[in-house]
């Protein structure tokens, strides 16, 4: 009899732990993403996937990142198969998320060939062939629709357009203009930093779930203070980049 009672006790136990076990393990969250220069250029390399990992550090729960292309990113997370989306504007989904705290200002410049004149404002992109690249999020203030657009697959593809005069302008975030620019190799390339001519918060986006509406909590706790030590503006900022003109 002891020893049915002791066996039982040791099946209570060893089940107790399992449970217990699994209770421990923290479910990694899957982040959908896209590969942008010096942003995410791979799962191990970019200043998005560092300041993921550094997120992933304060909140102490694995975050599984997934760069996929961008419209099947999108519809990843449109069908509910992630929880976060990134990097993200207001504009890029469709339905109703839950959006973090600005993370950062999507700043859109026209880089021009040395010596042609560099649009300060949408108005001068007027009878411009403007070289877009595919997949990438302009935002809605632009009004690309009005406008002599070319469309290439690559950053890195436009600025060698640009070069070749098939494009007057290309227009694109700066940081991840700059790297593409010098993954390139293309030269004689201008632009001005005094002039964006556009600027959008982008977002970490989340399901609109009570799940999603934790997690954004969370998620701004930790953004929150990363702006105020200063870190965030550390990870984000472009090592060395060129103030405007000539980028040769």
């Amino acid at each position: 009899m002891r020893s049915i009672v002791s066996r039982f006790l040791l099946i209570i136990i060893a089940t107790t732990y399992t449970v217990l076990g699994f209770a421990d393990e923290k479910k990694p969250l899957s982040l959908v993403s896209f590969s942008i220069p010096f942003f995410s250029e791979s799962l191990q390399k970019g200043a998005f996937i560092e300041l993921i990992a550094t997120i992933e550090q304060h909140l102490d729960t694995p975050i599984s990142i997934n760069l996929l292309p961008t419209k099947r990113a999108q519809r990843t997370f449109e069908n509910n198969d992630a929880d976060i989306y990134f990097p993200g504007l207001i504009s890029s989904l469709q339905g109703h998320h839950i959006y973090s705290e600005p993370v950062f200002y999507k700043e859109v410049f026209a880089f021009t060939r040395t010596g042609d004149v560099i649009p300060r404002t949408k108005e001068q992109l007027i009878d411009k062939k403007i070289g877009l690249t595919t997949g990438y999020n302009y935002g809605e203030s632009l009004n690309l629709a009005s406008l002599d657009t070319r469309y290439a697959q690559s950053d890195q593809i436009n600025f060698l357009k640009l070069q070749a005069s098939r494009t007057d302008v290309f227009l694109v975030e700066r940081y991840s203009g700059l790297k593409a620019l010098a993954l390139s190799g293309a030269t004689g390339i201008s632009y001005d930093e005094q002039y964006p001519l556009d600027s959008v918060p982008v977002f970490f986006i989340f399901q609109d779930t009570p799940h999603g509406r934790y997690l954004c909590a969370a998620f701004n706790q930790i953004i929150n203070k990363l702006k105020a030590s200063g870190q965030l503006s550390q990870i984000l900022q472009y090592p060395s980049y060129p103030s405007s003109k000539t980028l040769d």
